[in-house]
């Protein structure tokens, strides 16, 4: 399909971040991409062509509207509020999460993992429950003392609180609080290190979306986008890169926003 200028500032506006815009619509996605303008070494403006550089600004700019990347770190508290038959206070629980979307479907929706929140709606059906962002998005160390202090408060008002453990986990998938992860990674000088001596400490930082916050004080070996491109197109698929290098060259490419060209190229 070829897309106007026009269409994929519409299509732009349906989401919310750019992850969103890539996986629901890839086609008006790439296009956008490849708006570019390109510039060569000289500055001048040129048509795509191996080794110049997107600019991404017609891309850049339809996703103004859009979650800056670093919101994917931060968090928002939010708060399952439950009422008796008489519309009186009952249990509640508070919690953080970077994609409070997708944390409320986690918490109410048939899945196979069963949240507190989850088993608790199902062994109390009776129970009316209201769910409650109550926060714009904070840095985590400001999400971790808003998630303790809204629990008291909500202690204190005569809630039967639903944590089974003091605020601090950053949401989501696992429960190292943040200052166990910074004190492992000061242990390091080198990205490569913590990533090779701290498997599973990077994937939970991968899985949070605190990789790049966490450990910017890290020395990394640079990629270069000509160095990214080449070993993508070595590998020969899209999915045969991800699995070499998960954790080095690909979160690289994906963050330097080389993904679309890559898939382009290994497609012609």
């Amino acid at each position: 399909m070829v897309y106007s200028d026009n269409d994929i500032r519409n299509i732009a506006l349906q989401y919310k971040t750019r992850k969103e815009f890539e996986q629901g619509n890839r086609s008006a996605y790439t296009a956008s991409v490849r708006r570019g303008p390109f510039i060569d070494k000289n500055g001048n403006i040129v048509k795509y062509k191996s080794g110049i550089t997107n600019t991404l600004e017609f891309h850049n700019e339809i996703c103004k509207h859009m979650i800056p990347q670093g919101n994917l770190y931060k968090r928002v508290i939010y708060v399952y509020k439950f009422f008796n038959e008489n519309n009186d206070k009952s249990h509640a629980y508070v919690g953080l999460t970077c994609n409070p979307i997708k944390r409320n479907q986690q918490h109410t929706q048939k899945i196979t993992h069963k949240t507190v929140v989850k088993k608790f709606i199902e062994k109390n059906s009776a129970l009316r429950y209201e769910y409650e962002v109550l926060t714009d998005f904070v840095n985590p160390d400001i999400a971790i003392r808003l998630e303790d202090e809204y629990i008291n408060k909500f202690k204190n008002e005569g809630w039967v609180m639903l944590n089974v453990s003091k605020g601090g986990a950053l949401g989501g998938n696992t429960g190292t609080p943040l200052k166990e992860l910074e004190k492992t990674i000061s242990k390091y000088t080198y990205m490569a290190d913590f990533m090779k001596n701290e498997k599973n400490s990077y994937m939970v930082l991968l899985n949070r979306g605190l990789v790049d916050v966490l450990t910017k004080d890290l020395i990394r070996k640079k990629h270069t986008d000509d160095d990214l491109i080449k070993t993508a197109v070595e590998c020969g698929s899209l999915s045969e890169f991800l699995k070499r290098y998960k954790n080095t060259k690909y979160p690289s490419a994906y963050r330097k926003g080389l993904i679309p060209k890559i898939r382009e190229l290994l497609e012609n």
